[in-house]
């Protein structure tokens, strides 16, 4: 019989609290009543073992999947985002480096400042020179607007 109206047969259980109802005028009328939020509960104490029943233990594995789940998706997530960012290729560190070198010789007068590898500005890569030996080197080079001395807030 259906806890709310108490005229129908239960159709519907909620998952947390086991009360039954018929539709879903009831099951409303029900989360309102109580106070009921309709969702069982992650994890809860059982005191005996004895009371430690197969439906607490296939709820618990149930949450144990989810975890597993979530982690291996945030690691794919993870390895798919560094694939993007390009951070931990080696090739592409020496040629940063090899660049920066250049740049920084005494005799140039320049000092060159590469952004960290993860950062958007550091993948645009939109000038190139072109060295005696064929090879290209690529670079931003972006002027930012900064506060003066003694200015500003």
């Amino acid at each position: 019989m259906c806890s709310s109206c108490r005229a129908a047969p239960a159709k519907y259980r909620c998952p947390a609290c086991d009360r039954r109802t018929c539709s879903s005028a009831c099951v409303a009328a029900h989360k309102a009543e109580h106070g009921c939020s309709g969702k069982r509960a992650r994890a809860e104490f059982v005191a005996p073992l004895a009371a430690f029943t197969d439906n607490l233990l296939l709820r618990d594995y149930g949450l144990l999947e989810e975890v597993d789940s979530a982690v291996d998706r945030a690691n794919r997530h993870l390895r798919r985002d560094l694939e993007e960012l390009k951070v931990h290729r080696m090739e592409h560190h020496r040629r940063r480096i090899m660049l920066a070198r250049a740049c920084n010789e005494p005799k140039r007068r320049t000092k060159l400042v590469l952004a960290p590898g993860a950062l958007q500005v550091a993948r645009w890569n939109t000038s190139k020179v072109v060295l005696a030996t064929g090879r290209e080197k690529r670079w931003v080079r972006k002027w930012g607007k900064g506060k003066e001395k003694g200015k500003g807030k």
